[in-house]
């Protein structure tokens, strides 16, 4: 608390409310483990020359974990998962390119958690520096007197769905598949 970007707000300059990395955080640790996976990232076509706006070229990320709660640890509130259940961190680093991701048919239907930046940017040519976060197209918003976690935060996820997740620029996914049945995370 108290900084330039702090997880709760600047206080005393302005109230305390969560911005985007509270939000990211808590859903991260409901929904991702200990055990770090890993992973091979195969890109579907040869992209454009690395610029100083993508950081060497490398513009899209997968990163994969056990799920929280897929090895026998309770997991805060969060979906069911099965034992074997795995959770993928998708990133779209581009600036201007969307990023399909698809997956192995074997891992079975998946639960997507799209988080993007909400309205009134910071900087009016960088939508990405909003202090407001959209969870699946719902703002993240806690209101108090109990300060209860937002909708999208605190049910049973989203629907399951098969096929790939398609990420549109700087935007970032958590991606779990509960019936993974993959036996490093059993």
């Amino acid at each position: 608390m108290g900084y330039n970007y702090s997880v709760l707000g600047n206080w005393p300059l302005e109230p305390i409310r969560p911005n985007p990395d509270y939000y990211t955080t808590v859903l991260f640790r409901r929904l991702f483990g200990d055990t770090v996976l890993a992973t091979a990232a195969v890109p579907s076509a040869p992209g454009a020359p690395a610029t100083n706006d993508t950081e060497g070229g490398d513009r899209a990320r997968a990163f994969a974990f056990c799920a929280a709660g897929a090895r026998g640890a309770a997991p805060v509130p969060a979906p069911a998962v099965a034992a074997g259940a795995v959770s993928i961190a998708l990133i779209n680093f581009d600036p201007r390119e969307t990023a399909t991701f698809t997956f192995d048919s074997g891992l079975g239907p998946h639960q997507d958690y799209v988080l993007a930046p909400g309205a009134d940017p910071l900087v009016a040519d960088a939508p990405w520096s909003s202090r407001q976060m959209l969870l699946n197209g719902e703002r993240l918003q806690m209101h108090g007197p109990a300060w209860d976690l937002p909708g999208a935060l605190a049910g049973a996820g989203p629907p399951p769905r098969r096929g790939g997740v398609v990420l549109p620029p700087l935007h970032v996914a958590f991606t779990v598949f509960p019936s993974a049945g993959f036996a490093d995370c059993k």
